[in-house]
């Protein structure tokens, strides 16, 4: 589990310091694609303490389906 945490804090620093730094909008969506591993699980839980709101799809989907995820969710971030 400690694992798990520091990569969350990790992928939290990125985003502020890389990725969204304070450009971020109020209730930002993070469109989160994959399979249930510790590296989603750390990308969830970091994308929750940066404050996005997470929109989780299997990384099984057809190519469509994503798709039509996409223009629906419009996040700010996929991972």
């Amino acid at each position: 589990y400690g694992d798990v945490l520091r990569y969350a804090g990790n992928f939290t620093l990125a985003l502020h310091k890389r990725i969204l730094g304070s450009n971020i909008e109020p209730r930002a969506l993070m469109l989160l694609c994959g399979n249930l591993s510790p590296a989603y699980t750390a990308l969830m839980i970091g994308g929750l303490l940066y404050g996005l709101v997470i929109v989780p799809v299997h990384g099984g989907l057809e190519i469509d389906a994503l798709i039509q995820i996409f223009k629906k969710a419009n996040p700010s971030l996929c991972v």
